[in-house]
């Protein structure tokens, strides 16, 4: 449901090996066409990481884990899988859901991803939320170590504008399952930049509620009722009515009294 209101040193004196400097986040791009340029270059870099022994979680569409669990064979086991098109359906859930997986490592050791958040078929406000999410990844990572993550793009059927961040999203490119520096002049300095871009317009079949000073009670059963209505229950329907709240409240106070609430699935 959607609510929407307007140092290492380089030389050592005493003969002894400096240590090594631990490997950067690397978040790199690999752009395919068809299942098998997929597999080119999806394997190599999974098969480097199981001879490594790195933990590694593949979060794709439905139909791809069939196609690299297939093409793993019994090697496959060791290696977590989700479905993208479930965890991802909301993006901005997945920088906590690499988060977590990180804190499981249970160590420095190497680490490997493969995500596909962006599929032909993605509508207008999923793309805008992924592309947001692809930038800010290399944020929020910015300090981890030896953690390497791919994500494919399909670059046969995903339009040219949507390659094109795809691009300016990652510092890295993938080939033969390796990274290496993308040398990508277009590669975006201001990860935030999507989250400055206008939002979709909202459906002409959206509900609608007009309130001011003295409605707020309107506006809690409102969202209530449409959150009813959309199956949420629980926390998360708690907390999405709290929220609406807040956000009723500040534009009361700071947007001239009165304000329009809308809401849609």
């Amino acid at each position: 449901m959607t609510v929407f209101l307007t140092d290492y040193e380089s030389g050592v004196s005493d003969g002894r090996v400096p240590a090594q400097p631990a490997a950067p986040f690397r978040h790199g791009v690999l752009l395919y066409d068809g299942p098998q340029e997929y597999l080119d270059g999806i394997f190599p870099f999974l098969s480097d990481g199981r001879e490594s022994g790195a933990p590694m979680l593949v979060v794709v569409p439905g139909a791809r884990m069939s196609l690299l669990r297939d093409a793993l064979g019994p090697d496959s086991a060791g290696t977590r899988f989700a479905d993208m098109a479930e965890v991802g359906a909301n993006p901005a859930r997945l920088i906590a859901l690499w988060q977590d997986f990180l804190s499981e490592r249970g160590g420095d050791g190497p680490v490997r991803g493969v995500a596909e958040p962006v599929w032909p078929g993605r509508g207008p406000a999923e793309l805008l939320e992924c592309q947001g999410h692809e930038a800010l990844l290399n944020l929020a990572f910015a300090g981890a170590h030896s953690f390497d993550l791919l994500c494919p793009y399909d670059g046969a059927r995903l339009e040219a504008s949507v390659l094109q961040e795809s691009v300016r999203a990652h510092p890295y490119r993938f080939a033969g399952g390796r990274p290496v520096t993308s040398g990508c002049a277009a590669v975006d300095a201001d990860p935030a930049r999507a989250f400055r871009a206008d939002l979709p317009d909202p459906p002409q079949t959206r509900d609608r509620l007009a309130f001011g000073r003295a409605e707020l009670p309107r506006v809690r059963d409102f969202i209530s009722d449409r959150l009813a209505a959309a199956g949420a229950a629980g926390t998360r329907a708690g907390e999405c009515l709290v929220a609406v709240n807040e956000v009723a409240t500040n534009s009361l106070r700071h947007g001239g009294g009165a304000g329009l609430l809308s809401a849609w699935t």
